[in-house]
Order: C-alpha cells, then structure tokens, then sequence
C-alpha cells in the first residue's frame, strides 16, 4: 500500500511553523528558528516521497520542478524590498556601492550562501531558498543513484557530524546568513535538516510497511 498524497498533519504543521517563523521575524519570540528546521526536514521528506512518486524524474527535472515552485515567490519579495533599498540608497547617494549590487546578483541568482564575502543586501531571510536550491541537486543524485549508502551511511553519520559540530562549539543551531570561519553556518544546518528529513521518511516508509505487513499476516 501506498501513503496518501496529500497529509493534513503535514499541511496543519507546515501552517503552525509558518506562523512561527513570521513570529520570530517580526522580533516577539527568537524560539521559533526551531521552524526553520522544520521546513528544511519538510522538504527532505518531501523529496524522497517525489522521487518515489516519479522515479522517471531525471535529477535536472526535480531540480526545475523545484525552481517553478519557490522562484516566483522568491524573486517578487526580491523585486519589492530592492526597489525600496534603491530609493532609500539613492536619497543617501550611496547607491552606486559596486558591494551592493555585487550582492543584490547573488541574490537573485540564489547563491548568496556559497560565497565568504557576500552579505544579506536585500532580504536576508530568505538565506533558507538559497540553502535548499544548492542543496537538491546533490540529494537528489545521492537518492536516485546511491540510495543505500546515502541512507545507511552519508545521512545519519553527516547529520550527527553537524549538529555534534553547533553544539559543541556553540550550544545551539541556530545559524542562517553566518559564516564560521571558511564555513556557513546556514548552509550546514540546511543540509543537516533535509538529510534528516529524508531519513525521516524512510523510517516513515519501513514503519508503514511494517504495519501493514503484520495486519495482513
């Protein structure tokens, strides 16, 4: 048997933990980043049950699939927040930064998490698109081609690696546009979150089938 397509829990968290990161951002409580880590897990859930669903999917077509479905969200809060930065850039005469523009293109191109010397230009919050359209075209791989070893080794081992690396060094994992030396802390955290999110899923799947191969024994 098959799960369902759709799971209202899912959507009823996802809905929760939406509300939590709009808290958080809006300054009343800093507890919700836990949200953040949701969405990343989410999405690796999500992934594995896609290329599950469609095993036909080529790695570049999960890719823009992924791409129609974030980008257009993504680019008109861009758009909104960098007219209001360039008027307010062009009343102070400073709109000529080249640091500004070079970091508005990574931006818009979403690779302002690979790169040491960019910083948040225009909307900084979203760090977390940029962390997962890196992401997805290496798990993606890792899950249709090496399946087992991701499973059994690269996800649980790199997982522990990385939260066992924030919190003996800071106690805490809640890193989004900070580099760490050489080293983003947000894109770690990101790949840490949607391994976990893919091991999830395959706990999820072996359970299910468990069940129902006991129920029909």
């Amino acid at each position: 048997m098959e799960p369902s397509s759709r799971n209202n829990s899912i959507e009823l968290w996802r809905f929760c933990f939406a509300i939590g990161v709009a808290i958080m951002h809006f300054g009343y409580y800093n507890g919700f980043y836990i949200a953040v880590d949701f969405f990343f897990m989410l999405s690796g859930f999500l992934l594995v049950k896609s290329i599950e669903k469609r095993p036909q999917q080529s790695v570049l077509d999960i890719f823009l699939n992924k791409i129609r479905t974030i980008y257009p969200h993504y680019i008109l809060s861009f758009l909104c927040l960098f007219v209001l930065l360039f008027y307010s850039r062009m009343q102070a005469g400073v709109f000529r930064d080249i640091n500004f523009w070079a970091d508005s293109l990574l931006e818009i191109l979403c690779l302002q998490m690979i790169y040491p010397l960019s910083n948040a230009a225009v909307n900084g919050v979203t760090w977390y698109i940029s962390v997962l359209l890196i992401w997805t075209p290496l798990i993606t791989w890792l899950i249709k081609y090496h399946r087992s070893i991701f499973t059994h080794a690269l996800a649980p081992y790199g997982t522990f690696a990385i939260y066992a690396f924030f919190l003996s060094n800071w106690q805490h994992i809640d890193f989004g546009f900070v580099w760490l030396g050489h080293i983003n802390g947000g894109l770690l955290r990101g790949l840490a979150g949607i391994m976990l999110g893919c091991l999830i899923y395959e706990s999820y799947i072996y359970i299910y089938g468990k069940k129902f191969r006991f129920l029909e024994a």
